[in-house]
Order: structure tokens, then C-alpha cells, then sequence
């Protein structure tokens, strides 16, 4: 149960592809719309997981670029 009751704003974005690509025969652009409808509804809806402005970030910009700087070794640059 807590399944559906977190994960209910699936159902649109579902409900969308099949609309735009049944109804609309909007192949190319379906795919688009239901991921920004996921991640508005994702940013609305989940606990714990949405961007909130009042919270300060746990993670900074170091520590997600620092397994990055790995990879510097493998640039074509730095074989020069």
C-alpha cells in the first residue's frame, strides 16, 4: 500500500504517453512531456526527495565533482 501511496503521480505521466501517442500521434515530442511532467510532479509531491529552498543543501559542489577530477587522467588534453 505505501507503494501506491507514494508513487501515485506515476499514473499521469503514464496517462500522458498514452494520450500523446495514441490521440495526438506525437511520437517525437511524448517522450519530453512526460519526463518535465515527472520531474514537476516528483518536485511537488515526494517526501524527502524534492529541492526545498528553506532546507540547505546536504551535498556541495565538491563533493559531487570530486569523482570527476578522476577522469582528467583519461582526457585526451591531458595525453598530450
Amino acid at each position: 500500500m505505501d507503494t501506491i501511496k507514494d508513487g501515485w503521480y506515476y499514473v499521469f505521466v503514464i496517462a500522458l504517453l498514452i494520450v500523446m501517442l495514441l490521440h495526438f500521434k506525437r511520437e517525437s515530442h511524448a517522450p519530453f512531456y512526460a519526463t518535465a511532467l515527472l520531474l514537476v510532479l516528483n518536485q511537488l509531491f515526494s517526501k524527502g526527495h524534492a529541492l526545498d529552498a528553506r532546507r540547505p543543501s546536504t551535498s556541495s559542489w565538491r563533493s559531487t565533482a570530486a569523482p570527476l577530477s578522476s577522469w582528467s587522467a583519461f582526457s585526451p588534453a591531458a595525453a598530450c
